[in-house]
């Protein structure tokens, strides 16, 4: 099947779903339809915790859905600070990409610490502290100068 023809069909069965679920049941299917990746991240942070500090699934479930909710708003200020750097404006590009960072990471980390006891709350910083900054890296790594090109 090709791409094209795989991706109309998805379009249509996410038109039937919608017209079977109310609203709010439409927003969660939405939110949660292409989250493989980050439930497979909330798992590995799970993963992480011992035994007596593991999540129970209403905070797996929370976690998941702050995680979401503000990656989309994440994903809406990244695509300006693309826009940015592809009219010329690069500085305020990379300036903007660094603002979407550091509020998805703080709107994230602060639902979170709602959620979570302290000793998962902290063991979630520590999970969390280089993948903010690895994903601002890979944001600005197509921009930057090249030396060996």
């Amino acid at each position: 099947m090709a791409l094209l023809e795989r991706e109309e069909k998805l379009s249509e069965l996410d038109d039937q779903v919608g017209s079977l679920l109310d609203s709010e049941q439409y927003d969660s299917y939405e939110l949660l339809k292409d989250s493989g990746f980050e439930q497979y991240q909330v798992q590995e942070f799970d993963d992480t915790l011992d035994a007596g500090d593991l999540l129970d699934d209403d905070q797996i479930n929370r976690l998941l859905v702050s995680k979401l909710q503000f990656k989309k708003d994440y994903i809406q200020a990244i695509n300006v600070a693309n826009q940015l750097i592809k009219d010329g404006k690069k500085n305020l590009g990379f300036k903007a990409f660094d603002q979407a960072i550091e509020l998805y990471e703080t709107n994230y980390m602060s639902a979170a610490r709602n959620e979570l006891t302290d000793t998962q709350f902290e063991r979630l910083k520590e999970f969390e502290e280089n993948r903010f900054s690895q994903m601002l890296l890979s944001l600005k790594a197509p921009y930057e100068d090249r030396a060996f090109d």
